[in-house]
Parts: structure tokens; C-alpha cells; sequence
């Protein structure tokens, strides 16, 4: 995969004003925190709200590496539209919907993760994280509980696993990721709306030659070019930015290749089972569905006929006989 993808709209800003002049550090601020009005006003408009001049938002359009400003507002715009879209989404979504509506499009997302192509993949990831030193796991938003699952199934049965964000943030996950390095696997996990700090946190693992995973909803994502290797899990949603479904499904595929692969998993298993044993709940009724409907029948019956036999109604007042 190459790494070599361009940087974002939003991404240029940020970049431009940590070296922009002082003439142009006022546009480069106002542009930085307003990202969304810049793509629909104008350059005047702009030029008025950040106390500068028409000239110096040119200049520092030029200065991030755009033609003029109008390049710049078109980039933005597409960043924008892909930002707002679960708001359209729920515009156009008025009517209520059936749950077998919603399961249907979970469905499509889950079959399209099947293929020659992803199993081999799959394969390959599997006999990579097996051999490492140790397994990172990065997620953040959202994210960061889809990893959080992944390192919580790894955990037991890996020499060494470190969710790396932990409910933390970016900063977070660098500091867990310090002495990332060769021989370890880097597991990231990437859907939409996408986060700029994975990528980034990918690229940095890649460098100090960790091998990277990313597991996201698309060929062309971010993440994607930020790795070594890409597993997918289609993330199509009708409301919501993205649907966490399949990766929830590719997460426990991948975890349960990699236990089915690794040589200790009963031995750990086994002691696993011992040491929780005493903080379980169990059920100790009907063991299958079939059976409880069984059971529930039987009690209903058993009901009726003690009605029929002139049992009390519960609260109804006993019948007693009056002494002579």
C-alpha cells in the first residue's frame, strides 16, 4: 500500500498556519476553526470575518498550497459534504422503519465482506499477529470500542497486547505506542467519519516497522493507504455516518482465526475458565429455547387445569364452612 496519499483540505490549513507569517496568521486561524462557513461564503465574506483582506486570504490559499482561495473552497466543500452526511441522512429517512428493513441492509453489508480475496488476507494477518511480539489495537471515536473488544478477546492467549487508545484519545495511544517497533502488529480500525489521527498513528507504527492492519469500511479510505495489509468490513448506513455491524463481525473472525491458531489457546482457555468461575451467573433453566417454550407450555396447561378445578383466583376470598 503506499503512503503517499495527499493531505486533506483541513489537514492543509493546520499544516499552513504553523508556518504561515504574521500578516496571515489572523485568516489562518479564522480558517482553521471555521472550516464549515469557509466552504460556503465568499472570499469577501471571509476576508470581513477574519479582519483581513481579500489579498491575504489568497495569499494564504497560495501559502497552503492551492491556486487561490476558490481552490481551497472547493476542496472544503467536498470535506464538508462528507462530514455532514448522517445529517442528510436523517433528513431524508421521515418515515419510520420496519426492524426487518434495517436488517437487510446489515445483511448486504456482512455478505459483501465474503471473498476469495479477504479470506487470504484474512490468512495472512492471522499468521503475522501469531508470530509478533506484540499486538496494538487502535481505534479512536467510535472506534475505540471495536478495539476495545479486539484486545479484550486477544488478551489472554498473546504474549502481549496493548489497546492502545484505551478510552483515552490521541495522546492516549502515542504514549502506549512508544516502543512500537519491528516484530510487532499494529491493528487499526478506521470507519466513517474517518479519524486524521489513526492515519497518522498508522503511518508512525509503519515507520518505526511495525506491520500494520487496518481494518476499515472501504479500499480507498484513509487508513488504508497508511498499511500493510487491509481487511474490510462495508459500513453502509441508511441514518447513521456508518454501521458498526460487520466490523463487529470482522473483529470476532479475526480474533477467533487468531485463537484457533495459536498453539496454547485450550491450555489458556481452560485456566481462563478457572479463574472467572467463581464471578459467573448461570442459567440454570431450560437449556435451549425449544425446551423453555416446552416448559412454559407445560406450566400454562397445568394452570388451566387447576382453574378449571375451581382453584381460587389469586386475591379472591376462600369459601369457609360456618359451624352448626
Amino acid at each position: 500500500m503506499s503512503n503517499t496519499e495527499p493531505p486533506g483540505a483541513i489537514e492543509r490549513i493546520h499544516h499552513a498556519s504553523a508556518t504561515a507569517s504574521d500578516a496571515l496568521k489572523p485568516v489562518a486561524r479564522w480558517l482553521a476553526s471555521h472550516s464549515l462557513d469557509a466552504a460556503t461564503l465568499t472570499i469577501e465574506e471571509v476576508a470581513q470575518a477574519c479582519g483581513g483582506s481579500v489579498a491575504s486570504v489568497n495569499r494564504f490559499a497560495k501559502h497552503a498550497g492551492y491556486r487561490g482561495f476558490s481552490a481551497l473552497k472547493a476542496d472544503l466543500a467536498a470535506v464538508v459534504r462528507q462530514a455532514l452526511q448522517p445529517v442528510e441522512k436523517l433528513a431524508a429517512q421521515a418515515t419510520q422503519e420496519g426492524i426487518g428493513a434495517w436488517l437487510a441492509d446489515h445483511q448486504r453489508n456482512l455478505a459483501a465482506m465474503d471473498s476469495s480475496l479477504q479470506t487470504e488476507r484474512l490468512a495472512q494477518v492471522v499468521t503475522r499477529i501469531v508470530a509478533s511480539n506484540a499486538v496494538y489495537c487502535l481505534g479512536l471515536g467510535l472506534s475505540t470500542y471495536l478495539t476495545g473488544l479486539l484486545a479484550d478477546t486477544l488478551m489472554p492467549y498473546h504474549r502481549r497486547v496493548v489497546w492502545a487508545a484505551a478510552g483515552g484519545g490521541s495522546e492516549q495511544a502515542a504514549r502506549h505506542m512508544t516502543h512500537i517497533g519491528a516484530g510487532d502488529t499494529l491493528i487499526a480500525i478506521s470507519l466513517p467519519r474517518y479519524s486524521r489521527d489513526t492515519v497518522e498513528l498508522a503511518r508512525f507504527a509503519r515507520e518505526r516497522g511495525a506491520f500494520v492492519v487496518a481494518l476499515t469500511d472501504n479500499p480507498t479510505a484513509p487508513l488504508a493507504a497508511a498499511a500493510d495489509a487491509v481487511l474490510l468490513a462495508p459500513a453502509e448506513h441508511r441514518v447513521l455516518s456508518s454501521s458498526s455491524v460487520a466490523m463487529v463481525a470482522l473483529v470476532e473472525t479475526l480474533a477467533s482465526e487468531v485463537l484457533k491458531a495459536t498453539p496454547q489457546t485450550q491450555a489458556v482457555a481452560a485456566a481462563l475458565s478457572q479463574t472467572v468461575l467463581p464471578y459467573l451467573a448461570f442459567d440454570t433453566t431450560a437449556s435451549t429455547p425449544a425446551q423453555a417454550e416446552a416448559d412454559g407450555t407445560r406450566d400454562n396447561k397445568a394452570s388451566n387445569v387447576g382453574r378449571r378445578r375451581g382453584a381460587a383466583a389469586p386475591g379472591a376470598p376462600r369459601k369457609t364452612r360456618t359451624p352448626s
